[in-house]
Formats: structure tokens, C-alpha cells, sequence
């Protein structure tokens, strides 16, 4: 199995500088996945794909991307998180073909009708049921972090440190990193991805 994220941004029209977004995506992406076009790519101009062979991955990947374009103010994007096979594979993502890329396509033309920012689609009803229903609670928070917010996010979802050495990095005291922690309810999403991440893996088992 593998997992296909499919993004999408948010009101990309609207921005007036599309490099705003564009160029940390492409710098993120370049740094965690090598080369564009061969486990990610951009198209559309305001769309991407990521491949990762690790299905259980998925979720906090979308959560590190989300936090690494929400640093930017007015910046946002929808993540289609599609799960399964890849029953054709290319070079380049974009010529790959399996549930998983079928998934996830369809999921975030469904996303930007529920005016929804992310979601799971495993092809199993009740696991993406349970799933969603959490996803869409983790949202409420994850849609309105700001800036400095997700900076943080970023970072614990990047390295598990000492809140000192959060604190250090962003150059504010050690009150204010936990404070700007519990106001984006970073240790929830943490549990809950923790959690939703064991679902997926016992879902791969067949259990």
C-alpha cells in the first residue's frame, strides 16, 4: 500500500504573489522527497501531489505541510490523503496510476465541496468514518492556527525536543513556547495523529 496526498490551496487565486507559497513548498518538498515530478510534483499551478510509501506517514505529513504553508499569513491549503495500491508505477508521479491516486483525486474535488480542509479516504466505510469524524475535530484548531502558531507546529511535528530547545530556536522564553503550545493545541493533534496513525497501520495488517 502506499498514500497519495493530494493539495490543493486555499483561495490561491486571491494571493497576490503566488511565490508567497509556491517557492517553500517547492523548497520542502525538494528537501524531504529529492527531485519534483518523481515523488511530488506541482500542477495546475496551485495543486501538488506526494507519494509516500508509508501509508501510516500520511497524516502527519499533511499536518507538517499544512503548518509550513501556514506560516505565511492568508496562506492555507486542503490535503486529499488517499490510501491503497499503485497498480501502475512511472518515474514520475504524474504517470502513476492505482486506488490510491483514484482516491485521492476524487477526495479533494469532495473536500472543496464540504468546504472541508482535510481528509482520509482508505476505501474501507467505517475506518474513514471514525477517521473523518476526528479529522474534521482536529481541523477546527488546525484551520485557524496563525502564523507563529503553526511555525511552532512545524517544528514539533518536525523533531520531538525539550520545550527549552522549541523555546531557544524561536528566540522567546520557555512561558510564551508553551503557552503558543497549549494555544494551539498541539499536544491533541499530536495524540490524535498518534492515534488515527494506529488505525491506519492495524487497516494495512488486515486486522
Amino acid at each position: 500500500m502506499i498514500a497519495i496526498l493530494t493539495g490543493d490551496m486555499i483561495a490561491s487565486r486571491k494571493q497576490i504573489d503566488t511565490n508567497l507559497w509556491l517557492l517553500p513548498l517547492k523548497s520542502w518538498m525538494t528537501h524531504h522527497y529529492g527531485e519534483q515530478g518523481i515523488a511530488w510534483d506541482i500542477y495546475r499551478g496551485d495543486s501538488f501531489q506526494l507519494k509516500l510509501s508509508r501509508p501510516t506517514e500520511a497524516l502527519k505529513t499533511a499536518i507538517q505541510l499544512k503548518s509550513m504553508l501556514k506560516q505565511t499569513k492568508g496562506v492555507d491549503v486542503r490535503i486529499a490523503i488517499g490510501i491503497g495500491h499503485e497498480n501502475y508505477s512511472s518515474k514520475k508521479i504524474m504517470e502513476s496510476q492505482g486506488s490510491a491516486f483514484i482516491r485521492s483525486g476524487e477526495l479533494v474535488d469532495n473536500l472543496k465541496k464540504r468546504k472541508q480542509s482535510m481528509a482520509i479516504s482508505t476505501g474501507n466505510e467505517n475506518l474513514d468514518y471514525e477517521i473523518n469524524l476526528l479529522i474534521r475535530l482536529l481541523s477546527l484548531t488546525l484551520d485557524h492556527w496563525s502564523p507563529a502558531e503553526a511555525n511552532l507546529a512545524s517544528l514539533i511535528f518536525a523533531k520531538t525536543q525539550p520545550i527549552q530547545a522549541y523555546a531557544q530556536t524561536l528566540g522567546i522564553s520557555i512561558s510564551t513556547t508553551s503557552e503558543r503550545k497549549k494555544r494551539a493545541h498541539l499536544q491533541e493533534i499530536i495524540d490524535a495523529e498518534q492515534f488515527i496513525r494506529s488505525k491506519i497501520e492495524r487497516y494495512e495488517k488486515g486486522m
